[in-house]
């Protein structure tokens, strides 16, 4: 089975955001034993490490993104 995961569900994991953390962490589980075929498109991929970036930089570079 191939499931498509978006930015939310990964977000889910990362950050333990309730209720959804357990259940998304279920997927990465299921994926990572091979039980599923888990898909991120190329734009989750850009908002994961856009935000990454993001919350990193110092508030003067904030204005370019």
């Amino acid at each position: 089975m191939k499931v498509l995961l978006d930015t939310n569900v990964v977000l889910d994991v990362l950050l333990i955001r309730e209720p959804f953390a357990q259940m998304a962490m279920n997927l990465f589980d299921a994926a990572a034993n091979k039980e599923i075929e888990s898909i991120l498109t190329d734009k989750v991929m850009l908002q994961f490490i856009k935000n990454l970036l993001f919350n990193r930089c110092s508030p003067k570079h904030k204005k370019f993104y």
